[in-house]
C-alpha cells in the first residue's frame, strides 16, 4: 500500500511538472524540452504501472489499459522518438507530418499531459473484492438466442453489398457507392456486434475453469461464425484492417485473458506478427493504384517486405520500428489540429462532440450541419475538420482523426486533459469486468467490451464515436430479449422449427 501511495505522488508530481513545462514550452524545436518530457513520460509510466500492480496482483498484458498505452507511445510518440534519435523525416514530408517547426514541442507537450491525465484518471479507483472469475445464478441471465438479430446482420450485409459499388470486387475506397451503402454496413455492424455481445456474455455465466478454444468458439454457433468469419475475412481481402483487429478481440479476447493466460512473451511475439500482418495488407492495399491483379499485388508486397534495401513510409532509409510507422503517422492529425487552432479556426466548444450523439438517428447529423454549418462538409465532425486542414477543399481520401486531436479540437489542451481523465477514470472503474466474473449485457458492459476491442484503434479515432456505436448495440440487444421474451411467454410450440434453438 506504501508503494501505491507513493507511486500515486510520483505520478501527480510528473503531471504537474509537465503542465509548468507546458506552460513554457519552447516555439521552435528543442531537445531538452522533448526529453525532459519523454523523461517524465518514462516516469509516469513506470509509477503508473506499479500501482496497476498494487491493484490487481499481477500485470494482464490483454486489457484495455495496456493496449491503449501501446498504441498511444505508437501515434503519439513514435515520430518525435525517431527524430530525436537522428531519424529525420525528408523536407517533401514534413509539412505534411508536422504542419510546422512552431508545433512539436507543443504536440508532445499535450500528448504527455493527456497520457499523464490518463494515469491520474486510472490511479483514482476503489479496490474491488476481487477479481478471480466468480459465476452465481442470476434469474436475470441473457438469453443465448441471437436469431433475431442474427436476421438482420445478414439482411444488412447483403444490402451493403448490393449497394457498395467497387468494394466488393475488393477495392478499399470505392467512390462509386450508393450514399445508403454507409447506413446498411453501420447497420450491419451494429447487428453483428450485438450478437457477439449476447454470446460472450453468455458465455461468462457459464461455470468453467478450463475451456479449450475449439470449445470456446462452439457457443457461438456456426449460423454466427460463418458470418464472423467471412465478415473477417473479406476485410483482410479488401484492405481494411480496423474490423479485422475489432473483430478478434471483441470474439475472442475474453477467451485468453480468462482461459488462455496470456503471457508477456506471448502478447509481444502476437504483437510482433499481428504488425508484419497488417503491414503487409496495407502495402498489398496501396499496390491497388498500379493497376496490378490481386495476386500480383500480394507478390509485389512481399517482395518489398523482404527486401534488403527497402525504406520506410515518408523516409529515406529504414527506421526502427518500422511495422507501425503508418499507424505514428496518424500524429499529423494533432499537428495540423495545432497549427490551425485557435490561430485560424476557433474551437469547437463540444459541437464535434455532440455530433458523435445526433448522429445515431440516420439523417440528422447532416440537418444540424446544415443548420450550424451551412452544409460545408469540412465542419461535418473533427475526422472531416482534420481532413480540410492538411488536404484542402477537395481531398483524395479521409485523413481521420486521433483522440488527442479530437478533444483539443472542441476544448484545447484543457479538453485533452479532461478528457483523458474522465476515460482513465471510466476504465479504472469497469476494466475489472473482463476478469471477473458473468456479465449481462448492460449499456456498461456493452461499453467496456467496446473499448477493449477499441483500445487500439481508438488512438486514431474519437472516444465519443465508439459510445454512440454503443447506444444502437444496446438497443438492438434490448429489442433482441424483447423478441425471444415475446415468443417464450407463448411457448416454444408456436416457434418455428427454423428458429427454435440457441442460435
Amino acid at each position: 500500500m506504501k508503494s501505491k501511495v507513493v507511486s500515486q505522488l510520483i505520478l501527480l508530481c510528473c503531471f504537474l511538472i509537465a503542465l509548468f513545462y507546458f506552460s513554457l514550452t519552447p516555439l521552435l524545436p528543442d531537445s531538452k524540452y522533448q526529453w525532459t518530457m519523454m523523461i517524465l513520460t518514462a516516469i509516469g509510466t513506470i509509477s503508473f504501472f506499479i500501482i496497476q500492480k498494487e491493484q490487481y496482483g499481477k500485470f494482464h498484458w490483454l486489457s484495455i489499459t495496456t493496449i491503449f498505452i501501446f498504441g498511444y507511445f505508437i501515434v503519439f510518440y513514435q515520430m518525435i522518438l525517431l527524430n530525436l534519435v537522428g531519424y529525420e523525416v525528408p523536407n517533401m514530408f514534413f509539412s505534411f507530418i508536422w504542419a510546422g517547426e512552431n508545433v512539436i514541442n507543443r504536440s508532445l507537450g499535450i500528448s504527455t499531459l493527456g497520457l499523464l491525465a490518463f494515469y491520474l484518471g486510472m490511479s483514482n479507483f476503489k479496490k474491488y473484492k476481487s477479481n478471480k472469475v466468480i459465476t452465481r445464478e442470476n434469474k436475470e441471465t441473457a438469453t443465448n438466442s441471437i436469431t433475431f438479430i442474427l436476421f438482420f446482420a445478414y439482411l444488412f450485409y447483403v444490402m451493403f453489398l448490393l449497394n457498395s459499388g467497387s468494394y466488393i470486387y475488393g477495392e478499399y475506397t470505392p467512390d462509386d457507392a450508393s450514399g445508403a451503402a454507409a447506413y446498411f454496413y453501420k447497420l450491419f455492424n451494429v447487428s453483428l456486434i450485438a450478437a457477439i455481445v449476447v454470446k460472450v456474455s453468455y458465455i461468462t455465466s457459464l461455470n468453467i475453469t478450463e475451456l479449450s478454444y475449439k470449445k470456446y468458439l462452439s457457443y457461438f454457433r456456426w449460423p454466427l461464425l460463418v458470418l464472423l468469419s467471412w465478415h473477417i475475412i473479406f476485410s483482410l481481402f479488401v484492405g481494411d484492417r480496423g474490423p479485422v483487429i475489432f473483430l478478434v478481440l471483441i470474439s475472442s479476447g475474453i477467451y485468453f485473458i480468462r482461459w488462455g493466460k496470456v503471457k508477456l512473451h506471448q502478447a509481444i511475439i502476437g504483437i510482433f506478427i499481428l504488425s508484419i500482418v497488417m503491414t503487409l495488407i496495407g502495402e498489398i492495399r496501396q499496390n491497388r493504384f498500379s493497376g496490378a491483379g490481386y495476386g500480383e499485388r500480394v507478390v509485389s508486397a512481399f517482395t518489398s517486405f523482404g527486401a534488403s534495401d527497402k525504406t520506410s513510409k515518408k523516409f529515406d532509409e529504414y527506421v526502427p520500428g518500422d511495422q507501425t510507422i503508418e499507424l505514428a503517422l496518424s500524429v499529423r492529425t494533432l499537428n495540423h489540429a495545432i497549427y490551425n487552432v485557435p490561430d485560424k479556426y476557433d474551437y469547437m466548444y463540444g459541437l464535434f462532440q455532440l455530433k458523435y450523439f445526433y448522429s445515431i438517428i440516420p439523417g440528422l447529423a447532416g440537418k444540424i450541419n446544415m443548420i450550424l454549418f451551412d452544409g460545408e462538409k469540412k465542419f461535418d465532425g473533427s475526422s472531416n475538420f482534420v481532413t480540410y486542414l492538411i488536404q484542402g477543399e477537395h481531398p483524395s481520401s479521409g485523413e481521420g482523426s486521433s483522440i488527442v486531436a479530437d478533444f483539443y479540437l472542441d476544448f484545447g489542451v484543457v479538453g485533452v486533459i479532461i478528457g483523458l481523465f474522465l476515460f482513465g477514470l471510466f476504465v479504472s472503474k469497469n476494466e475489472y469486468k473482463l476478469f471477473s466474473g458473468y456479465q449481462r449485457p448492460t449499456f456498461l458492459w456493452i461499453t467496456t467490451l467496446m473499448f477493449f476491442a477499441n483500445a487500439l484503434y481508438v488512438n486514431r479515432s474519437a472516444l465519443l464515436l465508439i459510445l454512440s456505436n454503443v447506444v444502437l448495440i444496446y438497443v438492438m440487444i434490448r429489442i433482441n430479449a424483447m423478441f425471444v421474451s415475446h415468443f417464450r411467454s407463448n411457448g416454444r410450440k408456436h416457434i418455428p422449427k427454423s428458429i427454435q434453438g440457441n442460435l
